[in-house]
């Protein structure tokens, strides 16, 4: 990582509390962020830090004083951040393998997704013990991915989710699967859009702001017959990605960075 030399330096930034904050001072207590900035980068007096809070404020800073208590920083300007994306879109990946796993948590909180279900479906090669013991594991994956790509939030990595409960899940609003066989429209059919012709003008989204997304994405080895049947009863929309058949880690690359330039486009 590269040393922190000025605010338009490359940086990533680092997760407060907005109770840390007192006037123009921003005093950052023992824990993982104070220990990482002081024995890992080991960050000087007068070097800048970007800082971000819970409520989406961001904060470029200088350092005025390190000890083993407290890292105290002096605020020269704060703003409200714009590195999120506006709808609420969620992923349920069928469990991959660690270094496939780990790259779909990274890409999918970098293209801004609030949250990720790792998923046991019929084809799914991973055990959900092994799931259980791996989530504080991926949880970091998903908060320095966060924190590389300036993000003002971390997304949850659930616990793991058994396909037929994400089928039934009624909070999750909109559920689209991608399949690679026997899909019944594209994603712009799927989210309310129309192809117009000449010029493929798309009309307006029947999903808000507000609407919780699930983007549903099968294992290596695909859905079964049994989740295909689960899938029309009820009556999740199959949804195509193109010709070419994906890995599962690309799929939720396409499927994600489709989704939000359909909506936020």
């Amino acid at each position: 990582m590269v040393k922190l030399r000025g605010i338009n330096a490359t940086m990533p930034h680092f997760f407060i509390k907005s109770e840390y904050k007192s006037e123009d001072i921003i005093k950052i207590p023992q824990g993982d962020t104070h220990k990482h900035l002081k024995n890992a980068l080991r960050i000087k007096q007068g070097e800048d830090l970007l800082l971000v809070d819970e409520n989406k404020i961001q904060y470029e800073t200088v350092v005025r004083e390190i000890n083993n208590n407290y890292i105290h920083a002096l605020i020269i300007k704060s703003y409200p951040s714009k590195r999120f994306i506006k709808h609420n879109i969620y992923v349920a990946q069928g469990m991959l393998k660690s270094d496939a796993e780990h790259f779909v948590i990274q890409k999918a909180t970098e293209l801004g997704v609030r949250g990720i279900y790792p998923m046991i479906s019929d084809n799914v090669t991973v055990k959900k013990s092994v799931i259980f013991q791996k989530l504080p594991h991926l949880q970091r994956i998903a908060a320095e991915a966060a924190k590389q790509c300036e993000r003002p939030d971390i997304p949850t990595i659930f616990e793991p989710v058994e396909f037929s409960e994400i089928t039934e899940n009624n909070d999750l609003k909109h559920k689209f699967i991608f399949v690679e066989r026997d899909a019944e429209m594209t994603l712009k059919q799927a989210l309310g859009g129309q192809e117009c012709p000449p010029y493929n003008v798309i009309s307006q989204s029947n999903i808000s702001e507000n609407d919780k997304i699930l983007l549903i994405i099968g294992p290596e080895g695909g859905f079964s017959d049994d989740e295909f049947q689960k899938m029309t009863e009820h009556s999740i929309k199959k949804i195509t990605l193109g010709n070419l058949i994906l890995r599962a880690e690309t799929a939720v690359i396409a499927a994600v960075a489709n989704t939000i330039h359909e909506l936020e486009n």
